[in-house]
């Protein structure tokens, strides 16, 4: 594995400053792990000899030996031609990178650790399980993009694809190394479990080296070169993701509340591009919950705003007396309740409303002004909500759009009272 990085690293034009050191650190940990298979091999022969068995006269010649790695190429005599969905790959390859970056972020090593310290995170973070789906991801990745990219035009356009394949299999063989080496350590160097081999093992392998290689080889340099291709990746899908827009109704329930919030950001950490949510003349950041939660001081102005078009006016001529405010203004909420223009979490009484006025009696027209203050304070108090259709517009991938969209109509997984509802399977995602 060592070797094929070697030989390949030219193909994949990553020039960089950390080159030379990381090639000399290769070369050291391929220097170690020669001596400790050699050693190995020295301990099987000793054992061999101690159990009496005799090795073949014959000698090995260097025909038995196979070529471990190549620098040559394959001739590119594959169809060629111009795919229309050249860009949407590209696209997808590129979220599917970012999103393997953020669901392994355990792997970020980013700095050298002690021996102390890498022997505290075996097993609970690094262990041979965790590694294999970790290495299985960044597999399946190169997989796709030789799918899907290699020797068509648009690589061929585009040398940059060809350095972020580069960062992908560097990565991915630094990652078998990891894996490889973590079951080693597991199985026979470790505390986990004893094996009488163990203490014979102990003396012709370093289990300190072993461990270094593991995260201030393996993992470190996988990391930098995830990083790297991040970079890419982010490249990619500013230059071809397909940016449209939709208009979608917002939340029934407490408009972008936490929960709706948080789906919608998921979603656009899902592609990794960037989306944008626009209500009148503010936009917001579709990727972030907090900026779209902020949006819901301008939705609730805006519902009082067109609330206050359906309260009817009082006609009842002559002053109004405190006693009877109260039973006014509760007739023209429940009116409001039933026309299905307010939505009340719990029956109301004139209890829930406080009314209060300057000066008493007060005049007709006085009773609309009333009823919209008290809208507004029990909608503060999560005892009613307006329920007038506004709508949003979000702009972006039109993946992340269309997954918005199915999201809308399962009214961004809530009911009416903000109770969890199923989700449609194409985004089932969000729930995991």
């Amino acid at each position: 594995m060592l070797k094929h990085i070697q030989n390949r690293y030219a193909l994949y034009e990553l020039e960089n400053k950390n080159k030379k050191k990381f090639f000399e650190q290769t070369k050291m940990i391929q220097d170690f792990l020669n001596t400790a298979i050699k050693n190995v091999f020295i301990c099987i022969t000793d054992e061999a000899l101690r159990l009496g068995l005799k090795f073949p006269e014959e000698k090995l010649k260097k025909d038995d030996f196979l070529d471990v790695a190549s620098n040559k190429m394959l001739p590119h005599n594959v169809d060629e031609g111009f795919s229309s969905k050249e860009e949407e790959n590209v696209v997808k390859i590129a979220s599917d990178y970012l999103n393997i970056m953020r669901e392994y972020e355990d792997f970020k090593f980013d700095r050298i650790h002690s021996v102390e310290e890498i022997e505290s995170l075996i097993p609970d973070y690094i262990n041979e399980e965790n590694l294999r789906r970790f290495e299985l991801s960044i597999q399946n990745l190169q997989s796709v993009y030789d799918t899907f990219i290699t020797n068509t035009k648009i690589e061929t356009e585009n040398a940059t694809l060809n350095s972020m394949r580069g960062c992908i299999s560097v990565a991915l063989h630094l990652a078998e190394i990891a894996r490889t080496l973590t079951h080693f350590y597991e199985r026979h160097e470790s505390e986990i479990r004893y094996e009488t081999v163990r203490e014979k093992i102990k003396i012709i392998i370093d289990k300190n080296k072993i461990l270094d290689c593991i995260v201030n080889y393996c993992l470190f340099h996988c990391y930098r070169y995830l990083e790297r291709g991040k970079d890419l990746a982010n490249d990619f899908l500013q230059c071809y993701v397909v940016v449209e827009s939709i208009e979608v109704n917002i939340p029934t329930y407490m408009g972008f509340h936490v929960r709706p919030a948080s789906l919608v950001m998921k979603i656009v950490k899902h592609y990794g591009s960037k989306v944008k949510m626009q209500l009148d003349d503010e936009v917001y950041d579709a990727g972030s919950a907090l900026d779209i939660f902020r949006a819901n001081e301008k939705i609730s102005a805006k519902k009082r705003q067109l609330i206050l078009k359906e309260i009817k006016s009082y006609e009842q001529k002559g002053k109004i007396t405190c006693e009877k405010i109260k039973s006014i203004v509760l007739e023209e909420l429940d009116r409001l309740v039933k026309e299905g223009k307010v939505y009340a979490y719990e029956d109301l009484t004139t209890d829930d409303l406080t009314c209060s006025v300057e000066e008493e009696p007060i005049k007709p027209e006085e009773i609309k002004p009333l009823v919209a203050e008290e809208i507004k304070r029990l909608m503060a108090a999560g005892k009613i909500d307006i329920r007038i259709d506004i709508k949003v517009t979000f702009m972006g991938d039109r993946r992340t759009l269309k997954d918005i969209e199915a999201l809308a109509r399962a009214n961004y997984g809530e009911d009416e009272k903000g109770n969890n509802i199923e989700l449609p399977p194409e985004i089932g995602y969000l729930r995991k």
